[in-house]
């Protein structure tokens, strides 16, 4: 059952990041920091004020700001009654107000009227259309769990009571119940009700298994459907519902054997054609690559697939594939190599900074198959770094590099790959990769001054800058520059 719930919790947050089409008017969401401002204009304006507790390590408090608190469909859906106010849980005016609203997880999001007074709650990563729902019931007293209740006990039935209701059984855990409600309401509605669109969450959010009885419905009156909600939305509903499917062929890449993977994979192809979503943007790059896999290409020729079809997929899609990169050690193994590093290279800088941390191993692996002997670099916090060179008794050497630095990519092939670099470095030093514009390495580049990549600094154990360089340098010219820091 925990299962089942986690996994219709996916789906909607899949399906509702595409909502219906239709273009959203640039609507005025005020957005504030600090409490008192925000209280001032909610009484002026009579508005409930959203209270968005978060902390800086948080990955969900980052996905709900970056894809829901930002986009322009949120303001559409609550401008008109709410206004945001964002506290760091952790720090200011922020700790003392989580503390005495019993914060406990985060993203927590607390609705007070315009007297400060709590009236519900939001808790954890929402997809936008569920988030302002849930927000906007908050206000509502005849949509509170205990209202709607008693509703459908009196025999209520109207669409928006019944997906209220089987929610809720959902969230108690009782998702059978649920899913029981969501089948005996559609079984009493007539073919032109199933095809108003105020009935479309019986397919958009409850249908999540694209060989459930009622997907035979919908394809049987795909044209009506699509006459009455337009293509988009019926194409986005496909699109989600099989994406989850596809992307076990993506990812899945060295188990692709068994006939039951032929046949799920034949499954898939034949679901493309019944829904007509075969050319959709969404769905081809994924389609390609799940092709690449199923016919077992050559690692070379599966990673210029791959080359070709990430620029179309999503952030997270990307993070996915990359992740699955790792060292070749066949006989191509420099030209696959290069190509899995350049494929880094340059989709790292688009992660977040707990993304980039993963990757960055990744990459480090991959270099070091062709750098057995060269410099083995550390990927740390500069403190935990310079800890090391303590304990060791040796001195920290930082490169400062960006991503896209052609200098920078020149010191790794030319003179952190070769031996006697490794040797003499591997004796005296601690090295450490910073990449200058992401994570702590904006601060650093202000702390110490930094203004051109790539800067190579070298620290005595006791944190004290003993020598830098900057720029390109031959090997031999580089380990005596490093020998007289050292003096």
């Amino acid at each position: 059952m925990r299962k089942q719930w986690a996994c219709f919790l996916g789906f909607m947050m899949l399906c509702s990041m595409g909502m219906a089409a239709g273009r959203l008017d640039t609507v005025s969401f005020s957005k504030f920091k600090v409490y008192a401002d925000a209280v001032q204009y909610a009484k002026k304006e009579h508005k409930y004020i959203i209270i968005d507790f978060y902390t800086d390590w948080c990955v969900p408090c980052k996905k709900m700001d970056k894809e829901v608190l930002q986009h322009p469909q949120t303001a559409y859906l609550l401008a008109g009654q709410f206004i945001l106010l964002q506290l760091n849980a952790e720090k200011g005016e922020g700790l003392p107000l989580a503390r005495k609203h019993k914060i406990q997880a985060y993203p927590t999001f607390v609705v007070l009227n315009p007297d400060e007074q709590e009236v519900g709650r939001v808790t954890g990563a929402q997809p936008i259309s569920l988030f302002a729902e849930n927000i906007k019931k908050t206000i509502n007293v005849d949509r509170t769990d205990e209202q709607i209740i008693k509703r459908y006990a009196a025999m209520e039935r109207s669409p928006e009571l019944v997906n209220d209701y089987a929610f809720i059984l959902m969230k108690k855990g009782e998702e059978a119940s649920g899913f029981e409600v969501i089948a005996d309401y559609y079984a009493n509605l007539t073919l032109k009700q199933r095809l108003d669109p105020v009935n479309w969450f019986v397919f958009n959010r409850y249908t999540i298994d694209r060989q459930h009885p009622r997907i035979a419905d919908l394809f049987a009156h795909q044209a009506e459907y699509r006459q009455s909600l337009g293509d988009q939305a019926v194409d986005n509903y496909f699109t989600k519902m099989i994406r989850r499917d596809l992307m076990y062929f993506v990812l899945a890449n060295t188990t692709l054997d068994t006939e039951k993977d032929q046949l799920l994979y034949q499954d898939v192809l034949h679901y493309f054609e019944e829904a007509g979503i075969q050319e959709h943007p969404e769905i081809m790059p994924l389609a390609a690559i799940a092709k690449a896999n199923m016919e077992k290409l050559p690692r070379m020729s599966y990673l210029q697939v791959l080359q070709q079809q990430l620029p179309k997929l999503n952030t997270i899609q990307v993070l996915m594939l990359l992740e699955r990169l790792k060292p070749d050690h066949s006989a191509d193994s420099v030209a696959v190599n290069a190509l899995q590093e350049a494929l880094l290279l340059k989709y790292i800088p688009e992660q977040s900074d707990y993304a980039q941390r993963r990757l960055n191993r990744t990459l480090t692996s991959i270099r070091n198959v062709n750098q057995k002997n060269g410099v083995q670099f550390e990927h740390l916090p500069f403190k935990t770094a310079l800890g090391m060179a303590k304990l060791k008794d040796k001195y920290l050497f930082v490169d400062v590099y960006a991503t896209w630095c052609g200098p920078c990519k020149q010191m790794d092939m030319d003179v952190f790959a070769k031996d006697e670099v490794g040797e003499f470095m591997h004796q005296h030093v601690v090295p450490l990769k910073m990449d200058g514009e992401s994570g702590e390495g904006k601060a650093f580049l202000k702390e110490h001054n930094i203004t051109a990549y790539p800067t190579f600094l070298v620290f005595n154990k006791e944190g004290k800058e003993v020598g830098r360089l900057v720029g390109v340098y031959a090997v031999n010219t580089f380990i005596e520059k490093l020998k007289s820091f050292m003096q």
